[in-house]
């Protein structure tokens, strides 16, 4: 599985997608998390007392460890954001699932469009049958099974897509 910083890389996804948010949000919120412990550690003092060390933060040491905790929250919320979204897609993009999808709803329109084509040209060459009876000759009857054939066995696969798709755009919607 892919680890945070390679999901968040900057160049892993096209510009102003909804996963190039989500990533930039991550990037960000991990350079805002380095800052506020920057900021920490320069509020820590060391003294000599007694020709020992002692060990003390200023006043001001609450902000940065604030900044720490807040910054720690959102990565922990970031970080499963990331990792549901990419058990649901399978990937960093939701790109090859859309593809996917487009594909089988082009081959259902296909094969809808190849079954009307042998349709029309059976009623064209037997002019004398009713539509009803030009659906029953073999050839028609064949191109139907197979439109009902790749039909019934896309749909499965449209709905699962989908599905997929409309649960990652919930974690996505979050980076708008």
């Amino acid at each position: 599985m892919m680890t945070f910083d390679e999901f968040a890389e900057a160049n892993k996804h096209p510009c102003m997608t909804l996963e190039s948010k989500m990533a930039h949000a991550y990037r960000d919120t991990i350079e805002e998390l380095e800052s506020a412990n920057r900021a920490f550690w320069k509020t820590m003092r060391v003294d000599q007392v007694d020709g020992q060390a002692i060990l003390y933060f200023l006043p001001e040491y609450e902000d940065p460890l604030m900044a720490i905790d807040a910054a720690e929250g959102r990565l922990a919320q970031i970080q499963t954001d990331i990792e549901d979204f990419m058990e649901i897609i399978g990937g960093y993009s939701r790109r090859d699932i859309a593809e996917k999808l487009s594909r089988s709803k082009l081959d259902i329109a296909e094969a809808k469009r190849k079954a009307h084509t042998v349709w029309k040209k059976a009623i064209r060459e037997n002019p004398e049958l009713s539509p009803d009876n030009v659906e029953k000759l073999d050839e028609v009857q064949a191109a139907f099974r197979e439109r009902d054939r790749i039909m019934v066995g896309l749909k499965p696969i449209i709905a699962d897509l989908e599905k997929k798709l409309m649960e990652a755009e919930k974690i996505l919607k979050k980076y708008r």
